[in-house]
Formats: C-alpha cells, sequence, structure tokens
C-alpha cells in the first residue's frame, strides 16, 4: 500500500515521462502500479468517474486531491519541472549526420600569434585565421589542423612534446630574418640634416651603432659641417668609403675629404690569368 507522497511521485513522474514503464523505471515499482495509482487519483478528482482524459489540467488534479506544495521526484526528491529546465539549459546540438571515421577531432582558437595550442604544445597555423576556431585531429606521430565546416587542410605539424612548438616558416610569409632590421629614426635637427642624404648616411648611422662609437651624436654637427663645405656628391662618396673601411669618426670622413679623389679604391682580387696570357704578358715587360 503506498502512502499519499508516493502516490504523488508516481503521478509527478507518470506526468513527466507519460508512459507507465518509464515512471516505473524512475519511482523504482511495477507499472501496474503506476497505472492503478494514476487511475485512482484520477476517480478521486473527478467524483468517480474514471474516464478523465490525460492531458487535463495536472494543477486542478492536484487542487482536489488537496496536495499541497510542488510534487517531487521519488527517486531524486526534485521537482521535474524545475529539473527539467535546467537540464534544458545543458542541452547540446545533435551530432552532424555526415559519417566520420577515427577520434573526433577537438576545436581550438587561433591565437595572436597564429598558433594553437594543444596538449600544451603550440602549432603554427596562416596569419589568415586569427582568431577563428579550427579542428585538430591527431594521427599517429601527426597532428593535422582542418576547417571545422569545410574539412580543409590548413597546417600539418609533427607531434610534439609538451612544452614544445611547431612553427612553420611559410605561415608568417617567409623565414625570420637573421639579423632584425630597425629603421633609423632621426630625433634632433642634426640627425634629421644628416639622415637626408639618404641610404649612405644611415648605413653610417647604423654601422657606428654596431661598433659602439658612443660620441656619434655631438659628432654630427661637425659632419654637417663638412657637407656643407665640401658638397653634398663629395660627402656621399667619403660616406660611401668610411663605411667600406669601418671608419665611424668625423675626423676619419674628414681625412677622406682631404685626400680628395686621387686615392686608390680597392677591388676584390679576379680570377688567375691563363698561362697563355701570362706568357704574352712576359713578352710584352720584356719588349
Amino acid at each position: 500500500m503506498k502512502n499519499v507522497r508516493e502516490e504523488m511521485d508516481i503521478i509527478a513522474a507518470y506526468q513527466l515521462v507519460g508512459t507507465y514503464r518509464a515512471a516505473a523505471q524512475i519511482c523504482g515499482t511495477t507499472h501496474k502500479t503506476v497505472k492503478r495509482v494514476s487511475e485512482r487519483a484520477e476517480d478521486r478528482a473527478e467524483g468517480g468517474r474514471a474516464t478523465t482524459s490525460r492531458c487535463g489540467s495536472w494543477s486542478l488534479r492536484r487542487s482536489r486531491l488537496g496536495w499541497a506544495g510542488p510534487a517531487r521526484s521519488g527517486c531524486c526528491r526534485g521537482v521535474p519541472a524545475v529539473r527539467l529546465e535546467r537540464e534544458q539549459q545543458l542541452l547540446t546540438p545533435l551530432p552532424s549526420l555526415r559519417p566520420s571515421i577515427g577520434p573526433a577531432p577537438a576545436c581550438r582558437k587561433v591565437d595572436k600569434l597564429s598558433t594553437i595550442r594543444y596538449g600544451s604544445a603550440r602549432y603554427s597555423v596562416p596569419t589568415r585565421l586569427r582568431g577563428a576556431s579550427v579542428a585538430v585531429l591527431v594521427q599517429g606521430p601527426r597532428v593535422t589542423i582542418l576547417d571545422t565546416s569545410s574539412g580543409e587542410v590548413h597546417a600539418e605539424h609533427p607531434l610534439m612534446a609538451p612544452g614544445e612548438a611547431s612553427i612553420l616558416d611559410e605561415h608568417y610569409g617567409g623565414p625570420r630574418p637573421a639579423v632584425p632590421a630597425r629603421a633609423i629614426r632621426p630625433q634632433t635637427v642634426a640627425e634629421k640634416q644628416f639622415c637626408a642624404l639618404g641610404p649612405v648616411a644611415e648605413a653610417f648611422i647604423a654601422g657606428a651603432a654596431a661598433a659602439g662609437h658612443t660620441r656619434l651624436g655631438p659628432e654630427l654637427a661637425e659632419l654637417n659641417t663638412l657637407t656643407a663645405a665640401h658638397g653634398t656628391q663629395a660627402m656621399l662618396a667619403a660616406l660611401e668609403r668610411a663605411v667600406a673601411f669601418s671608419r665611424w669618426k668625423a675626423a676619419d670622413v674628414r681625412s677622406i675629404l682631404a685626400a680628395g679623389a686621387g686615392i686608390p679604391t680597392p677591388r676584390p682580387a679576379g680570377d688567375a690569368l691563363p698561362s697563355q696570357g701570362l706568357m704574352l704578358l712576359c713578352v710584352v715587360k720584356r719588349l
């Protein structure tokens, strides 16, 4: 014999699932008991008539039975309607009907460095995918990065250990330069006037900075004075010679300008003369 609370749990479960057997599984009883309790409750609610429609108002039945408070399930003592609302927030879309072979790929978002993180390792992807979501599929020693919608392969990497990274240069438009290129940014009036001479002046400043010449700033005014005195073309030729021979002081440039255009210009050694040409040269010298 079921008490009133157990009967209300059975009726609530039946109203929730709509079948006797499913309600019996929830409440831990038989489907015959669920049927008997539900029919008895309908008879009491309708004044002895057992032909009540199952789609009637449950609140009306509970009010006629004199039951106060929300009905609770017998398995976890929770209100079925409240539990259903909470579970609906956790439901996910149904899986795609497209057949797939192998393990399901993981989803990752591309960061600002155009890389993804998988298994505590980083893998590069093309820069156009920054901020997008991609699928990561591991097949043996290879990691394949795919498009989530079309399945297009964006990148392939070897499987890396945690803490390591696999970066491909083609994802960033080419290899990284061995020496970082820093543009010369003149600040003072003397620097701007000197850099107006062109790339040769910038190469002179960069070479002097790389060599550790710390007094180049005060000497720029003297170099500008030499430019005004000897002309732009002579100054450019002197700077080219200073860069070629790693002379980074204003005194060195002044010496080059003072030597004038008669100084020799070294050239790299050429190819060896052939034996016939060497013999002809010796004959010419004897003559």
